[in-house]
């Protein structure tokens, strides 16, 4: 009688035979797991719909893109995923400019990182780089970067030498005043002069980088500062010209968002102007009829 309970302990010891099911897809989920990628999500926690990308993608302009759901991804980013040590760089302004934000650890709410010149990094995203590193989330006023692109096609792994720091560029010195010239810019087209933090990083640029003095401009016309400036005065000439009138508060804050939140063009703004209500009646054309 005492045999039995100790031949069922022996055999309850004992490791099972076969493999349980589901094993092989929780393998296949880790293994998953550690492929770098990068993902954005349009919802806090990881939810909502999202874009993957891998490792050495770049998205330059977020407007031009969309997620499933057909809405673009432009300042719809509230969370993001990152496997495999990679890095990411999200910028607040398309071009790889403005603001940016260095990330190689996962944030389920961008919310609540703080932004050196706004409240926080949910939904103001305009453009992203991913690449190699390892870390934690950094932010910075620094101007990135000039836009040229990596020079080899995305990997499913990392070598072991991406994941070294960076050798630093050798240092360019223009042949003019990178400050003189730095004020005048902004002067030409910003109409203020540039603060005590914006003169050190674009003479930083310039320097290290070895930016032309058109660079320097370009890079100041993609800022959202100069962007605003001029959607002000295309609204204003649009509206003078086909309403004979100064804009309206509330079709100014519109169609300034149209413009520099959406990328409208001058002539994008023009053709529905001409289309709506008041165009019309002023040249005293008839309202079309409504297609059924």
């Amino acid at each position: 009688m005492k045999i039995l309970p100790r031949f069922l302990l022996l055999l309850l010891a004992l490791p099972p035979l076969c493999a349980q099911p589901g094993d092989g897809d929780r393998h296949g989920d880790h293994r998953r797991d550690e492929q770098p990628r990068v993902i954005l999500y349009s919802g806090d926690n990881y939810t909502g719909v999202a874009i993957e990308l891998a490792p050495r993608d770049e998205l330059s302009e977020l407007a031009e893109v969309r997620f499933s759901d057909g809405r673009k991804a432009h300042d719809r980013i509230s969370s993001v995923r990152i496997f495999g040590g990679l890095r990411v760089t999200l910028f607040a302004d398309p071009g790889y400019f403005g603001e940016k934000l260095e990330l190689t650890d996962s944030v389920p709410r961008l919310g609540r990182i703080p932004r050196p010149r706004s409240h926080n990094w949910d939904n103001c995203l305009s453009s992203v780089r991913v690449g190699p590193g390892s870390g934690r989330w950094h932010a910075t006023e620094r101007r990135p970067e000039p836009e040229r692109g990596y020079d080899r096609p995305p990997r499913s792994e990392p070598r072991d030498d991406d994941r070294r720091p960076p050798q630093r560029e050798p240092e360019h010195r223009p042949s003019f005043d990178t400050e003189r010239e730095t004020i005048r810019a902004f002067r030409d087209l910003l109409q203020r002069e540039p603060t005590g933090r914006e003169l050190r990083d674009y003479r930083e640029r310039l320097v290290a980088e070895g930016w032309s003095r058109e660079q320097l401009r370009d890079a100041i016309r993609s800022g959202r500062e100069y962007r605003s400036r001029e959607a002000d005065r295309i609204i204003v000439r649009v509206y003078r010209e086909l309403l004979g009138r100064e804009p309206d508060q509330s079709g100014w804050a519109h169609w300034r968002a149209k413009i520099v939140d959406h990328g409208w063009s001058e002539q994008r703004l023009r053709k529905t102007i001409r289309e709506g209500d008041e165009f019309r009646q002023r040249q005293n054309q008839p309202k079309p009829a409504k297609q059924h």
